[in-house]
């Protein structure tokens, strides 16, 4: 017997920026300084990128404060 993979949910750029209720120019800034890292997929000179949830929500997490104001 065959075991089927099931695909796992892939957010688009606009999906994550939704999410996280900012600009696309955002998640693109992120994405360009290494912070959030996508999936490319397709051939030619624009492949399409994908965001893991996990890897948005691993994200939001390493933007979390806990009793203060971040210094950076």
């Amino acid at each position: 017997m065959q075991r089927q993979a099931s695909p796992q949910t892939l957010f688009t750029v606009t999906e994550a920026a939704t999410a996280l209720g900012v600009k696309k120019d955002y998640i693109y800034a992120v994405i360009r300084d290494g912070d959030l890292p996508v999936i490319y997929l397709g051939r030619g000179s624009r492949p399409v990128m994908r965001v893991r949830p996990s890897d948005l929500q691993r994200f939001i997490d390493s933007r979390r404060l806990e009793g203060g104001v971040r210094d950076d």
